[in-house]
């Protein structure tokens, strides 16, 4: 875009680049666009929209958690979106043996897998490739304690997860520019 500027009796140009970049914040609903998910081990991540958030408040029993929230509304004011096209939330637990006890870590936002930091759905799939000492190891923002898996073990339980919860695809994610 080009501004005229008159300033001081003289006339300048100003020419400023337009672009929309990726935004991670939950501003605008999503039309005619397909969820995207992740399904590892049973749990089930997706990025954080508005959406999701819809989907959550159409339930008065659990309501929206106050970190979500808080993500959806502050997360950019407060310089949380850095490296970041969209947040990652842990959005369900697909109950099995291999993640019985990790109802605590559901509709947390995912900062790492494995040492490498999630700045999109793309990201969460790239990490859970490279297990580190046989094992996933996922941080969420605002937790101290860690979701371990142990890597093979999830290896060899996917198969029957998916199975028993029918999931014909277990991931959806479509490409998001940087």
């Amino acid at each position: 875009m080009t501004f005229e500027l008159w300033r001081d009796g003289g006339e300048a140009r100003l020419h400023v680049p337009l672009h929309a970049p990726p935004d991670p914040f939950v501003y605008r609903t999503l039309y005619d666009e397909r969820p995207q998910y992740l399904v590892v081990g049973g749990l089930v991540f997706s990025p954080l929209t508005k959406n999701y958030l819809r989907s959550r408040a159409g339930r008065p029993e659990a309501g929206i958690p106050q970190q979500l929230r808080y993500y959806a509304q502050y997360a950019k004011l407060d310089g949380l979106h850095e490296g970041k096209t969209e947040f990652v939330v842990l959005t369900r637990r697909l109950p099995h043996p291999l993640n019985a006890y990790m109802d605590d870590f559901v509709e947390g936002i995912l900062e790492e897998v494995n040492g490498r930091a999630i700045g999109n759905l793309s990201d969460v799939r790239a990490a859970f490739a490279l297990p580190r000492d046989g094992y996933h190891v996922l941080r969420f923002a605002g937790m101290d304690d860690l979701l371990v898996l142990h890597a093979e073990t999830t290896e060899r339980a996917d198969p029957q997860i998916f199975d028993t919860y029918g999931i014909a695809d277990p991931e959806y994610i479509k490409e998001t520019p940087r």
